[in-house]
């Protein structure tokens, strides 16, 4: 690709006139260096720069939309580098092919794969430049590299010779070979991997310089929101635009979306109104009056696809666990034990609706997105405004939340779509209303479990069936195979729980709703499914929940370590008034090991969650107080969703907004208390989801524990609650 040769530039070309020094590494291991000076900050394409002042840059590859990576990717590259962190700025790097994920083969943002995806390649980088300081420093001392000592941002002789600052020495580091494998240090001898840091971002966020989509100013700009189809698949058939134009400030109306199709989606046809101001824009979005056409979404519920995914459990279902025979065991039992759990449609609810800043030009186009996929969004806006990639550049903006919604293209799509279309610069902002209604939801979804007791209560075999739809069917344009929707069983097909005999399947339910990625993605249902699955059976083979759970992690040390680090924190086993109850959850999810407790009252029908505790054991805690942050976030996250669903009547969403999409607020939110474990040995585990799937089936044990009444279907308004 011609802008991976772009990047390939010589260590001259890239100094000659600089007013920054730039020194970057990309994965091969070559140098290479992005634009040359820090006054044009969308052209940086690079790792590592040295300003002339000594102070260090470092690339963030994914979008920050609050999870804290680009802090903590940033500190693993400073830390084995020797830089003094203090003196580091991170910038959010365009879409670039040099910012690919190791893991991923991809510069994107999701499946908690940041920190984990980048750690090595981070330590690489930093041992690099490490070494060519020391290889310069020797240059100029005529003494051996290995006598010096790279510390908080300076050069030094170990034996009392002279020591250099980053600044000195950057121009002849950045001429030097660029080690291949350089050597890396010693686990105990880094200073900041490990240890509590302040995020990079905070400054700028609380003292509100941070850059969002929304703060993108540029001349000649005009201002658009978008007037989806109430009904998915709906298009226009005939609107009052000539009487809306008539309206102040009013540039145009642009047909959006529609028939680009992204992967296998097509996204959601719309009329955006373009005017001077987001006001004037509003006003007439608002008396802009659209004939649609029916929509595939026309006449179906949201309570009728839940109703009829109680039959659909005894089709004939995809396997994806299957050890020893469940069939015979059921034939066998002394007794069963039949269950249904079911989960509602849910919205990712950013507190940023969708926003885009997008100007084509006859030669260039250029976004300010904040995209988790921004090298998705390059390839189709290209595509869409017939331009070549190379010719496209997305720079990332910082988010206000993601949680899987800004996986997806189409806000990006619309930008640009109207930009071409008008010929100016446009910022298109979304409405509350319009975030909530066209969201690419977590999809409603289901499961039927049928347990095998012998007459001694003793489990004797269990087949779990999750029924929903394929989210890897709306994510790819393929033909995919015919094999169990590696969502629709995430967090089950690999429990941590010896189980045998045990078959685990899936039964799709196709539906006319866009779905998508959302916030641990199959693990958020299928926590709450599992998780209160074991407890049922613990329950019904006459176990205390805990011991229960413990005795089926025999094989899994990791899993009990955090099991017994809640329940000892919970205070497991201790009397409780009436009304009161405590309750467990553990779960895998992304290479973490997590799990909640809580601590409940229920009185005269009214919840209060009193208290949680949690543990995350994700192998190496690169930051603790950012890992704390956001297993204290998921867990808010995950707890809003016991209140919380996206209903559909007659095609049509129902919520719009806060008022009736509640997030958790403070005032509701229990004191969330969280030990970070590590384990040596093993890979870096994930973060920014691994708080979600087990804080709602902790809730809904302790409910159990409080009540005697087993929650089996969300939100809890429909128990009562």
């Amino acid at each position: 690709m011609r802008a991976e040769r772009d990047l390939e530039l010589t260590r001259r070309e890239a100094l000659g006139g600089a007013a920054t020094l730039l020194i970057a590494f990309l994965p091969s291991g070559r140098a290479a260096a992005a634009v040359p000076s820090a006054a044009s900050p969308t052209a940086f394409g690079a790792w590592l720069a040295v300003a002339e002042d000594g102070r260090l840059r470092v690339a963030m590859p994914g979008l920050e939309m609050g999870q804290g990576s680009s802090t903590a990717i940033a500190k693993v590259l400073v830390d084995e580098l020797g830089g003094d962190f203090d003196r580091t700025d991170v910038f959010l790097s365009p879409a670039d092919p040099a910012f690919v994920n190791p893991k991923t083969k991809d510069q994107s943002t999701g499946r908690s794969m940041g920190v984990r995806g980048y750690y090595d390649l981070m330590r690489k980088v930093g041992a690099q430049a490490r070494e060519m300081f020391k290889s310069a420093a020797a240059a100029r001392t005529g003494v051996a590299p290995d006598r010096f000592v790279v510390e908080n941002g300076r050069v030094r002789d170990a034996a009392g010779g002279r020591d250099f600052s980053f600044a000195e020495l950057a121009a002849e580091a950045a001429r030097l070979p660029v080690p291949a494998d350089p050597p890396l240090k010693d686990r105990k001898a880094l200073t900041l991997v490990g240890k509590r840091t302040i995020s990079k971002d905070c400054a700028a966020k609380t003292a509100g310089r941070a850059v969002y989509a929304s703060d993108v100013k540029l001349p000649g700009m005009l201002v658009a929101t978008v007037k989806h189809s109430p009904v998915s698949g709906g298009k226009p058939l005939g609107s009052n635009a000539d009487a809306v134009m008539k309206m102040p400030g009013v540039r145009a109306i642009v047909p959006v979306g529609g028939d680009v199709v992204d992967m296998s989606m097509p996204y959601e046809a719309g009329l955006a109104v373009v005017a001077d101001s987001f006001w004037q824009a509003k006003l007439a979005a608002d008396a802009l009056e659209v004939r649609w056409s029916p929509g595939r979404a026309a006449g179906v519920s949201s309570q009728a696809l839940k109703a009829a995914r109680t039959g659909l459990s005894d089709r004939p279902a995809i396997a994806a666990v299957e050890k020893g025979d469940v069939a015979a065991a059921d034939r066998s039992a002394a007794r069963r034990l039949d269950v249904s759990y079911d989960v509602p449609f849910l919205a990712h609810a950013t507190m940023e609706p969708m926003s885009c800043v997008a100007h084509v030009e006859a030669d260039r186009t250029t976004l300010w997105a904040p995209s988790q996929h921004p090298l998705g969004a390059k390839r189709i806006v290209a595509g869409l405004v017939g331009q070549p990639a190379e010719r496209v550049t997305v720079n990332r903006t910082f988010a206000g939340g993601g949680f899987g919604r800004r996986w997806q293209r189409d806000f990006v799509v619309q930008a640009a779509q109207i930009s071409k279309a008008v010929g100016r610069p446009v910022k298109l902002l979304w409405t509350r209303e319009e975030d909530m209604q066209h969201d690419f939801y977590r999809p409603g979804m289901g499961m039927r479990a049928r347990a095998s007791f012998d007459a001694d209560r003793r489990l004797t075999g269990l087949r779990i069936t999750t029924i929903g739809p394929s989210l890897a069917a709306w994510q790819r344009a393929q033909q995919l195979p015919r094999r169990a929707d590696t969502s629709a069983v995430a967090g089950i097909d690999d429990m941590h729980y010896a189980l045998e005999p045990l078959r685990v399947e899936w039964v799709e339910q196709e539906t006319p709703f866009p779905i998508g990625v959302w916030r641990s993605v199959g693990h958020s249902q299928n926590g709450f499914f599992l998780e209160g699955l074991i407890d049922e059976l613990a329950h019904a083979s006459g176990e205390d929940p805990y011991r229960f759970r413990r005795r089926l992690l025999a094989g899994s040390p990791r899993m009990q370590r955090v099991l017994d680090t809640v329940a000892e924190r919970i205070g497991w086993g201790r009397k409780l008034p009436k009304g009161r109850g405590l309750g467990l959850a553990i779960m895998e999810c992304y290479g973490s090991y997590t799990a909640h407790a809580a601590q409940v009252t229920v009185r005269d029908g009214a919840l209060s969650i009193d208290r949680m505790v949690a543990a995350i054991d994700c192998g190496l805690a690169v930051d603790p107080y950012n890992i704390e942050a956001q297993i204290q976030g998921g867990t808010i996250f995950g707890l809003s969703a016991l209140h919380n669903e996206i209903s559909m009547t007659d095609g049509k969403v129902d919520q719009g907004y806060y008022t009736d999409y509640p997030i958790l607020t403070l005032a509701d939110t229990p004191p969330v208390e969280v030990t970070v474990l590590e384990t040596d040995g093993v890979e870096i585990g994930g973060v920014g989801e691994s708080g979600v799937p087990t804080a709602v089936p902790a809730v809904t044990n302790a409910i159990f524990a409080a009540t005697g009444k087993r929650i089996r279907s969300l939100p809890l308004a429909k128990d009562a609650l």
